[in-house]
């Protein structure tokens, strides 16, 4: 969920074979916050698989996880969720999509 978007959720989008070959790949790669982004995607895909309807980033009671949700269930920090989810939305990753409730 989005400090822009309050009342949407994250949906991953499914990973392919070419996901370490891929345009989003390379993308992250070249980012100054490159392992930050790459941490954070290995989070996420874990806590999306886990989730009741899976990969949608959505609690059991269906409320959308925040950041903070995110940094309790992983132990790390809810800026690296808060910097990382916008930006596997963008069209040049499109690892994540940001979906209206």
């Amino acid at each position: 969920m989005s400090r822009k978007n309050p009342q949407g959720f994250w949906r991953c989008i499914a990973a392919t074979t070419k996901h370490f070959s891929g345009n989003g790949y390379r993308y992250i790669t070249r980012h100054k916050r490159a392992t930050d982004l790459f941490a954070a995607w290995v989070l996420v895909i874990r806590l999306a698989s886990r989730m009741p309807i899976r990969g949608l980033l959505v609690s059991d009671s269906g409320r959308p996880l925040s950041p903070e949700d995110m940094a309790e269930e992983t132990r790390f920090p809810a800026e690296l969720f808060e910097f990382a989810l916008p930006e596997f939305c963008k069209p040049e990753i499109g690892w994540l999509e940001e979906v209206p409730l």
